[in-house]
């Protein structure tokens, strides 16, 4: 019984993307990769910050644990220039908490890109769980795209 119900999460996982969200999708990642050092990503951890890394964005990479989000908070309030942060905590349901943890926390402080993470969690969650997934499903999409007639 658990090997069925394992076996039925797998195809559900690995669904295929269509072309158009596979379009949708590399214009997000292109939009993250095209941030420059005035704008800050806020993620959970260190894996997910090395692969947005890996990704190719310049902006601040920033990982946010427990306590230290007040620190943040108090850093972003000092700056005389308002940067651009963009939350992108796991695409799970303790990721859809801690984004809106912290886009009520940042509301007010900084300008909040809302938009990206809920688009991208939207296009890629039967793909990838978390932000650490990501540049593997890029591979996997430049990949399938190349291999097209």
């Amino acid at each position: 019984m658990h090997l069925v119900k394992r076996q039925l999460f797998q195809k559900n996982y690995n669904k295929r993307i269509n072309f158009d969200d596979v379009s949708k999708i590399m214009k997000l990642v292109e939009y993250l990769i095209s941030l420059d050092e005035n704008s800050m990503i806020l993620v959970e951890g260190k894996k997910d910050a090395v692969a947005l890394k890996s990704l190719g964005t310049k902006a601040e990479i920033l990982q946010v644990k427990g306590r230290d989000f007040s620190k943040l908070i108090c850093k972003l309030q000092e700056e005389e220039k308002r940067r651009r942060v963009i939350i992108m905590p796991d695409f799970d349901r303790k990721g859809e908490e801690k984004y809106r943890q912290w886009s009520k926390a940042l509301r007010g402080v900084t300008d909040v890109d809302y938009f990206t993470w809920k688009k991208l969690r939207v296009l890629v969650t039967r793909n990838v769980k978390d932000i650490e997934g990501l540049p593997r499903l890029i591979e996997k999409i430049k990949y399938s795209t190349l291999a097209r007639p």
